[in-house]
């Protein structure tokens, strides 16, 4: 062997023991917490002589992006919501630009993880994907879309817009897609009983519910999970339970018949929604659910928060940051929030712990890139305000 080669396998080897000697030492520290901390953010903006009186948070992408609403209430026979237009807050920068699209009550815009955005066209009262390089016009109302540019909506029928195509959905009403075109909402039977159902390849599969409830599933992440909700009739009340559907298509209740919605869950299976503060009969709460836990997020606020309740919890990225909305001490209507998860030091899998799991994902980048991951959970540090 030449001298080169032992050189090179050496320092390989130094490498090595260094990297699992720091990585040995992180792990015995033994860095534990039951529950994940946040930094909980206010999506607020000054607009010259307006009084801001709401603001929405319609989507967030697995950048951080997020698009929001901004609008004001009218007096008297005008007093419904009146949009100012449509924002876009990047939460790495902690920024927010307006962006040259217009607002309506019937656009529900979205953003994906490559900027592209669904907004109702400058053209049409319909939808369209603002991209860099043009503007795609869809003629109906868009109401998300994924990586690939897929996009899902209605008008009159249930579509999927697909490589320049629209195709008809046999769905009575799509609510989510995933990268990999698998179309979840609800669909109905010869009696106009509706049920979740998921949509692949043009065929349409009604998800299993206890006693043939009805419900609608709304959201569908890349692992084929699914989350919504189900409505059961008894002979005293109607009750609505947040619920999911693994991958095999089980049925999962998440918690009790008041927890009433579950909106979006993320490729970890983290799940967001809405819920209800001690029962059926108060008032509503912002929730969501690690490993099938309900938690309620109200739980995170400090006693010195602007914050006097979170209400809704609407989208959650791969990156665990949660947008919804909430009440603001002293202010009439509800306002945007972002959460943003607080790293634990060498949590690299977001399980908040540090196991040999951690251990493993350190060590392998190590040997492959020779450097350790640049921040833990690969946040950078812009994200935590």
């Amino acid at each position: 062997m030449s001298l080169t080669k032992i050189v090179n396998r050496t320092i390989k080897s130094l490498r090595k023991a260094v990297c699992l000697g720091i990585v040995g030492a992180a792990f015995l520290t033994g860095n534990v917490r039951a529950e994940p901390e946040y930094e909980i953010t206010r999506l607020s903006i000054s607009e010259p002589n307006v009084n801001i009186d709401y603001s929405y948070p319609h989507s967030i992408n697995n950048n951080g992006d997020v698009i929001v609403e901004y609008g004001y209430f009218g007096t008297g026979c005008n007093a419904y919501p009146h949009p100012l237009g449509i924002f876009l807050y990047n939460s790495e920068k902690e920024v927010i630009r307006k962006l040259n699209l217009p607002a309506d009550v019937f656009t529900n815009p979205a953003v994906n993880d490559f900027g592209n955005i669904l907004a109702e066209s400058k053209n049409t009262y319909f939808s369209a994907i603002y991209k860099i390089d043009g503007i795609i016009e869809l003629n109906f109302y868009g109401r998300t879309m994924n990586n690939k540019e897929e996009v899902i909506g209605q008008y009159i029928y249930n579509y999927l817009y697909q490589d320049g195509h629209k195709i008809i959905s046999n769905m009575s009403c799509i609510w989510g897609i995933n990268d990999n075109t698998e179309i979840v909402g609800e669909k109905t039977d010869k009696t106009y009983a509706w049920f979740p159902a998921v949509w692949k390849d043009g065929e349409a599969t009604i998800l299993k519910t206890p006693g043939k409830a009805w419900g609608r599933a709304l959201d569908i992440n890349n692992n084929s999970e699914i989350v919504g909700q189900i409505i059961e009739r008894t002979p005293y009340a109607v009750d609505s339970s947040a619920c999911m559907w693994d991958k095999e298509r089980k049925f999962i209740r998440l918690g009790n018949k008041d927890d009433t919605s579950a909106y979006s869950i993320n490729d970890s299976g983290q799940i967001v929604g809405i819920g209800r503060e001690g029962g059926y009969l108060n008032r509503w709460i912002a929730v969501s659910w690690k490993n099938r836990v309900r938690i309620n997020l109200n739980d995170y606020l400090s006693e010195d928060s602007e914050w006097e309740r979170l209400t809704e919890a609407l989208d959650i990225n791969n990156k665990g940051q949660i947008i919804g909305v909430g009440e603001v001490k002293g202010m009439a209507n509800e306002y945007a929030f972002l959460m943003t998860p607080i790293p634990l030091e060498g949590d690299l899998n977001n399980d908040d712990k540090v196991d040999f799991k951690d251990l493993a994902i350190m060590a392998n980048n190590w040997l492959e890139n020779n450097t350790f991951p640049s921040s833990p959970r690969g946040i950078g540090k812009g994200l935590s305000k």
